[in-house]
């Protein structure tokens, strides 16, 4: 495959886990904020305090996602370097292999040891990738249950009397955060699958 679409790739998902870990962190801080008006508020909002808690456990568990799939795509980055330096080193040595006498065979070892090489690395980003698919798959599945209960959150948010407008106000702002999670995390994951189906369709050609 082209090697500059494929680290541009990586680059942006990258670039997106590093928003997607921010938005996280707001987001738990908006939901120990909402539990704190509601411990003010009382019984007016007691069904407010049990919603905060799961979403400050979502976000928090989102973040330490994000954690992981930044070390995953560094990862993937490293391997990639890997992998091109052993493909070119691969090139030079077929060409030095095609001036050679044809009695000369040391280089054949090494081509088939480099070859070796340049394979692992390929097959072990390529599972890189999946695992990065799987984790952002996770994060998906947090967002949809923060999306989901925050309509719950505005419903009890009303019964908070005068402290309805800020329960409100950070029901919104908590529902608006998953939504922008939701969409880096399928950019992220369109970015990754075409590059991983891109490295498919490579090794096919090659095989």
């Amino acid at each position: 495959m082209p090697e500059q679409p494929f680290f541009v790739s990586v680059a942006t998902v990258a670039a997106g886990l590093g928003r997607v870990r921010r938005i996280a962190s707001e987001l738990s801080l908006a939901a120990v904020n909402a539990k704190v008006i509601s411990v003010r508020a009382g019984t007016q909002a007691a069904g407010f305090r049990p919603i905060t808690d799961f979403i400050d456990e979502a976000a928090r568990a989102t973040e330490k996602l994000g954690n992981a799939l930044e070390a995953g795509t560094l990862a993937v980055s490293r391997s990639a370097v890997s992998e091109r330096r052993a493909a070119d080193a691969l090139r030079r040595l077929r060409r030095a292999a095609a001036g050679a006498s044809r009695d000369e065979t040391s280089l054949e070892a090494v081509i088939d040891r480099c070859d070796a090489a340049r394979t692992a690395i390929s097959k072990s980003m390529t599972r890189s990738i999946r695992t990065l698919d799987g984790l952002l798959d996770q994060i998906s599945a947090h967002m949809m249950c923060i999306s989901v209960i925050t309509v719950q959150s505005r419903i009890e948010a009303r019964q908070a009397g005068t402290y309805r407008p800020n329960l409100e106000a950070i029901a919104a702002s908590m529902s608006s955060a998953a939504e922008q999670v939701t969409a880096i995390v399928q950019q992220s994951r369109l970015d990754l699958r075409d590059a991983l189906a891109a490295r498919v369709e490579h090794a096919r050609s090659k095989g």
